[in-house]
């Protein structure tokens, strides 16, 4: 009769099992000291193929000191009877003391008829990759718990910015101002601007500041954020930028863009260790050069590459380079990336590594132009025009709501002002006006409450929410006649978007 094929041992189905799942199965025998291993020991341990530790003193010698005399301890209350089980994480020794590879050991102990420890029995796991992930989000909450720190005190230090801002800017059109008073209030304006531009920063690093679509010249973008770039990558790293013109305009956010080049460049500068060259180069591109453009939507694109003259990428970073919380960084977040991944996508826009065999790393931002009858607006530069325009304000600081009113009412606007919805919602009971300025986050009934209570009351009139906060400024704008200007804004900024607003109403008005 044939022999039956039974398959394969019981041992060598344990033999298959562990080296699929990357665990070793161990067993000590404490009277004779000798230990028995299955699976890749030697893998987790660091050891030559067959060299896996035949004793419990060896097993020590391949652990760091400090978790060897742990693990020794642990193991000494287990064969006392202190716990029949234990589970610890520990590290293996190496020639490199940075490169440190963790192991979950879990072991239990047989006891014999009296109570003596016979044999233990456990299992080691690398956890290597858990412990970093696990790094990584206790790095990103304690970010975040920076972020929204930082985010308070922006908010509250643009209320007092846009105060020192707007009287520099009232006083400077006082008449017979000395030049000299004339010089320092430009001085304090420029410095309330820088202020504003930092606060702006630090709202970007919390992701509290409320997206400010708009028309961006790309030209002049890069060669503003050019000189902030090269100071972030340091003396020993050379940056250049090169710009074919035309480039033409974009729709996007300015502060969020700035923030996608600061993250390029700063990987750039970290890959190459702090020295060598970063070229920055921009074009106009279409289908017929740039054959990964989207075939739907706009015709006209540009270019943007950042090229950094490090080691380059490896291939098996590639496919997860865009992923939250991937670095190569010893201490990076793993957010810079993908954060830019999304706000490039914001745009209309697309973000790749680029696969040139050409030395280094470098990243591709694809852009659509915007259409050619949109147009750029520049602070300052709409028109004013003196007239009976009436304005209720609504503001419940009260010196940004005094300096307000004042740009306000030199910009030729009839301005009335209230520090609350409730004051609001009594002047409005007796009279009506053009546009209603007010502030969404207030004690008490809220901007956007006040409106909607007052419903029809409104009519035609239309109504410029103001607010830093991006969750105070969703679906604010879904009806007519509704606008909305994030903060920080310069006073001579509010009283050119009221005139557009009220431009855009009597352009629609029946003649």
């Amino acid at each position: 009769m044939a022999s039956e094929d039974r398959g394969p041992s019981a041992q060598e189905r344990l033999r298959i099992v562990t080296s699929l799942s990357r665990t070793a199965v161990w067993e000590w025998d404490v009277a004779a000291d000798a230990m028995q291993w299955v699976g890749p020991a030697a893998e987790l341990l660091g050891v030559p193929d067959g060299a896996a530790p035949t004793s419990f003193g060896a097993f020590l010698q391949v652990l760091r000191g400090g978790d060897a005399d742990e693990f020794r301890r642990r193991i000494e209350r287990v064969l006392s009877g202190d716990g029949a089980e234990l589970e610890i994480e520990i590290r293996r020794a190496g020639p490199d003391d940075t490169a440190d590879r963790w192991l979950q050991c879990v072991a239990a102990a047989q006891f014999d008829a009296i109570g003596a420890a016979e044999r233990l029995t456990g299992t080691l796991v690398d956890v290597t990759s858990r412990r970093s992930l696990e790094a990584q989000l206790r790095q990103a909450q304690k970010m975040e718990s920076m972020g929204q720190l930082a985010g308070g005190v922006a908010h509250d230090f643009n209320n007092v910015l846009t105060v020192i801002r707007g009287e520099a800017q009232c006083a400077q059109r006082e008449p017979d101002v000395p030049e000299a008073v004339q010089h320092s209030l430009r001085n304090i304006e420029d410095a309330a601007g820088r202020g504003q531009q930092l606060t702006t920063q630090l709202l970007t690093f919390a992701r509290q500041q409320a997206l400010q679509i708009g028309i961006i010249d790309l030209e002049s973008f890069l060669a503003d954020v050019t000189p902030m770039l090269r100071r972030l990558a340091g003396e020993r790293v050379v940056l250049d930028a090169t710009i074919e013109r035309p480039l033409g305009q974009i729709r996007a956010d300015q502060s969020q863009l700035e923030q996608v080049f600061m993250n390029l460049v700063v990987n750039a500068k970290d890959a190459m260790d702090g020295a060598g060259t970063i070229k920055i180069h921009a074009t106009r591109v279409d289908h017929g050069t740039e054959p990964s453009l989207p075939r739907d939507g706009e015709e006209k694109w540009v270019r943007i590459s950042v090229r950094d003259s490090g080691p380059g990428i490896p291939p098996q970073h590639q496919e997860r380079l865009f992923d939250a919380f991937f670095t190569t960084k010893p201490r990076g977040t793993g957010l810079g990336l993908s954060t830019s991944f999304g706000i490039i996508a914001q745009s209309g826009g697309t973000i790749r590594a680029s696969e040139s065999p050409a030395p280094g790393a470098e990243f591709v931002v694809l852009l659509p132009c915007a259409t050619s009858n949109e147009r750029v607006v520049v602070p300052g530069s709409v028109k004013r025009q003196n007239g009976s325009s009436t304005i209720l304000l609504i503001e419940d600081e009260d010196m940004v709501r005094r300096v307000t009113q004042v740009a306000l009412e030199r910009a030729g606007y009839d301005v009335l002002s209230a520090p609350d919805a409730e004051s609001a919602m009594t002047i409005l009971e007796r009279r009506s006006f053009d546009l209603i300025i007010t502030d969404v986050g207030m004690p008490g009934i809220d901007g956007a409450t006040m409106t909607q209570q007052l419903g029809d009351q409104l009519g035609d009139t239309h109504v410029l929410y103001v607010s830093g906060r991006p969750e105070e400024s969703e679906g604010l704008t879904n009806g007519p006649r509704r606008h909305f200007l994030a903060k920080p804004f310069s006073p001579t900024a509010l009283a050119d978007r009221a005139r557009a607003i009220l431009d855009e109403q009597s352009s629609t008005e029946p003649a």
